[in-house]
């Protein structure tokens, strides 16, 4: 098993990819402590986008935080040594 993210308390922690490709995830998450999962389809997740202008850009946020965190990962992983990972 590979830790891909790791978040902290009252985050919001998503598999993007999957969700606008219809496909199941490759994915999986495990919780260290009770934790709270919604699932959207991706069907209802448009619906309130469209009706919810507020959402959309909620939503655009985490999107945009999501792929600067997953970007740093994967320039950490490129340029550290496995000690250092």
């Amino acid at each position: 098993m590979h830790i891909i993210q790791f978040t902290t308390e009252n985050c919001w922690m998503s598999e993007i990819g999957s969700c606008h490709s219809k496909k199941l995830s490759e994915l999986s998450i495990d919780a260290l402590e009770d934790t709270i999962i919604l699932h959207i389809s991706y069907e209802d997740l448009i619906t309130i986008e469209k009706q919810k202008s507020k959402f959309d850009k909620i939503y655009r946020i985490l999107v945009e935080n999501n792929y600067v965190s997953l970007r740093k990962i994967v320039l950490q992983n490129r340029s550290s040594t496995a000690e250092e990972r």
